[in-house]
């Protein structure tokens, strides 16, 4: 039986209606037909979430005050509204009966080529939404200590008037969970070091003894790496008072694990400047590869599933192999789409062909 989805206001869809195949296809047509917008509302209707990358407000098509992604299931939508004061607020629901053996989804879109150049935070974004995968848990500490750097901020503005008292606390939770994200990302990321050696065999280059290091701040407000700080942070009261006297020179938050940054590199020759676009592309496949073993590792049980926007480019036929022998060949459902056909066989689609 295939899958039902009726659009209202997403993207370039005003109103239109698909059925997208359960078994593994390639949705095939030109630029600008829909596929990135058919892909991303599929993506948003098991997740409740946006397409990574994508701001919320982004899909709903220009000049609407409202979407809806839809199925036949009377409890199965995402859906969102303008509110009078000009805010949207999204609603999601999913079936109660399907919930225990919803699919854990993994996605690459072109964007991700240049993850690893991006600025640090950017970096975090994309790390922390693959280390939900693992962890559920995961994203509820890093939305708590960015209400709590949030609110820092705040106080921080009224500088010489603000409350030590407030502060004090406030640092004291940061601490609190930044420690908690420090472990699990720090763990992730040592998980990645000692697996590096499997990308060297992905690539043709001379680079080779790839390493992962990992810098997080200490109560300083100085960033190092993550072995030499976090056996010596000590959240005493009078460090959070020296902190917040630099901090209130230097005008923003300097503590906490929302400033930590990580690098993949070769004999110190960071992977974002020494690899070109396809091969960082490759690496990016890589990590997010590493990230579902892990993730069949912790739970035999779970469904891997892949959404692809326009992988294809740039990967030659060896490549295309890794991603179907290595990659997809793991998982039990995938679409991916482009404008044309790779080698591999497959079912192909174009938009026109799942309209209803």
């Amino acid at each position: 039986m295939n899958q039902a989805l009726m659009l209202y206001n997403w993207r370039c869809f005003r109103q239109r209606s698909f059925e997208l195949p359960t078994s593994s296809f390639a949705l095939i047509d030109t630029n600008g037909a829909g596929k990135s917008s058919l892909l991303s509302a599929f993506y948003s209707l098991y997740t409740g979430n946006s397409w990574p990358g994508v701001k919320l407000q982004q899909n709903m098509t220009n000049g609407q005050n409202y979407f809806g992604v839809l199925t036949a299931e009377p409890d199965w939508s995402f859906s969102g509204q303008i509110s009078t004061i000009g805010r949207l607020r999204s609603r999601y629901s999913q079936p109660e009966r399907l919930r225990e053996t919803w699919p854990v989804i993994f996605t690459y879109s072109p964007d991700d080529n240049y993850w690893l150049k991006q600025a640090r935070n950017i970096k975090l974004q994309g790390l922390d939404h693959l280390l939900s995968k693992i962890n559920p848990e995961f994203l509820a500490l890093v939305t708590s200590l960015d209400k709590y750097v949030r609110a820092k901020q705040k106080i921080l503005k009224l500088k010489q008037f603000a409350d030590i008292r407030m502060v004090i606390v406030i640092t004291k939770s940061i601490a609190d969970l930044s420690l908690k994200i420090w472990e699990i990302r720090n763990g992730f990321l040592m998980y990645l070091n000692d697996a590096m050696g499997g990308f060297s065999k992905w690539i043709d280059s001379d680079l080779k003894d790839w390493s992962v290091s990992y810098e997080i701040s200490d109560i300083q407000g100085i960033r190092r790496r993550y072995e030499y700080v976090k056996p010596d942070i000590e959240i005493s009261e009078a460090a959070i008072q020296r902190l917040w006297e630099k901090e209130k020179i230097i005008g923003k938050v300097m503590f906490g694990a929302q400033r930590d940054d990580f690098r993949i590199e070769s004999h110190g020759m960071r992977a974002k400047d020494s690899l070109s676009r396809g091969e960082n592309r490759l690496l990016t496949l890589y990590i997010k590869f590493l990230t579902q073993k892990k993730v069949v590792e912790m739970n035999s049980n779970s469904r891997i599933w892949w959404l692809l926007d326009d992988v294809y480019n740039e990967l030659d036929g060896e490549r295309e192999d890794i991603l179907h022998s290595r990659i997809l060949g793991a998982a039990e459902y995938y679409i991916y789409s482009g404008t044309q056909l790779p080698k591999t066989p497959i079912s192909h689609y174009s938009i026109a062909d799942l309209s209803i």
